[in-house]
């Protein structure tokens, strides 16, 4: 039997011929239709974050906010260039001049803020790059030097791999003079100790040879 229908034979009905029960017709009077709200949500668990719309959500947000700061970039140079048209009319400059010049200041404004944009992006990156390093462990560079020098694409140009096997080989042939000399000023310090402890032995003996005399 399956809601009420009973079939004359069970063979053959995927039933195991006990009286079974569909989930699908449970009623919902129970519950409530109305969306939870926040307390209730909170005291259920949470919802479940899914980490492909949290990502999507950031990088949303990312590009609004840098385009953001490039319409208040925009917005001030425009706004520098109308002061400047203005106090310049007001000098009684012709207008083919101060157009001319108002020109000048546009493109030498939209510029330095185009270099100001692209150092904060870089240095958002850097930042970003290093917290991902970070939280995977990844050692940084010896010096932010040669970390800057780095160009894309040069893991595969053999001149600059070349150039960073020699300086690797001279780092580590100076790393090795170095514990060279370590050692040698050990060995000396430790000789030097030795001779002088070697000569109050032979003071002492001398001086017990003497008084047995």
């Amino acid at each position: 039997m399956y809601n009420g229908v009973e079939a004359t034979a069970v063979k053959g009905t995927g039933l195991s011929g006990y009286v079974q029960r569909s989930r699908v017709n449970v009623t919902t009077a129970g519950r409530s239709a109305a969306p939870l709200t926040e307390d209730e949500v909170a005291k259920e668990g949470g919802e479940s974050i899914n980490p492909l719309a949290q990502r999507r959500a950031q990088m949303e947000n990312k590009e609004m906010a840098s385009r953001l700061a490039a319409h208040h970039a925009l917005r001030d140079v425009r706004l520098r260039v109308l002061l400047y048209r203005e106090e310049r009319a007001a000098a009684g400059v012709d207008v083919v001049t101060v157009d001319r010049e108002c020109d000048e200041l546009y493109a030498s404004l939209l510029t330095t803020a185009k270099h100001q944009l692209k150092t904060q992006q870089k240095a958002e990156q850097a930042k970003s790059a290093a917290k991902f390093a970070a939280a995977f462990g990844i050692k940084q560079p010896a010096s932010s030097a040669s970390a800057a020098e780095v160009t894309r694409g040069s893991a595969f140009d053999r001149a600059v791999q070349d150039v960073e096997k020699q300086r690797s080989e001279e780092e580590r042939r100076q790393r090795h003079e170095q514990q060279l000399v370590e050692h040698l000023k050990r060995v000396r310090r430790e000789g030097g100790e030795g001779v002088v402890h070697a000569q109050e032995e032979k003071r002492v003996i001398f001086a017990d040879k003497t008084k047995n005399q």
